[in-house]
């Protein structure tokens, strides 16, 4: 088998993907590995084809939380503006497996933390639930 079926078969064994969908599409994202998954694929990657992911930031490319509701982890500009996500092709991990290492320059950024984004709505509706029982116990 060539590096790209390898990794194709790699991929589709961590995704559930079919490999012609992997093949044609991009590998992360709403359309492919998302969280834990993609976690456990480029160690599983870097570990069977020697490649060395130091410099690869996962938040350009997924959402390494599940379910993947909203980013939590997002790069931003100096302005605030969040960076789109990377979208990564299986060719680009056939170039990393050949060279051995992840090349990809990325922009200047900062790092927004939007750990609240996790829960929703929750968070306020049990603020105004909370509000409205304790309104209710000191009335009565």
């Amino acid at each position: 088998m060539s590096t790209r079926a390898d990794i194709l078969a790699l991929a589709q064994a961590y995704s559930g993907l079919d490999t012609v969908k992997l093949s044609q599409g991009c590998l992360f994202g709403p359309r492919g590995m998302e969280g834990d998954d993609a976690d456990e694929f480029l160690d599983a990657f870097s570990n069977e084809f020697g490649v060395d992911l130091s410099d690869f930031v996962h938040y350009f490319h997924y959402d390494a939380d599940e379910p993947p509701i909203h980013r939590r982890l997002e790069p931003v500009d100096s302005n605030g503006q969040a960076f789109p996500l990377i979208r990564i092709h299986i060719d680009q991990l056939v170039h990393a497996a050949a060279s051995g290492k992840w090349e990809m320059a990325y922009p200047a950024h900062i790092v927004r933390n939007n750990w609240w984004r996790l829960f929703g709505p929750l968070p306020w509706f049990l603020g105004a639930a909370l509000l409205t029982l304790g309104a209710t116990a000191i009335l009565c």
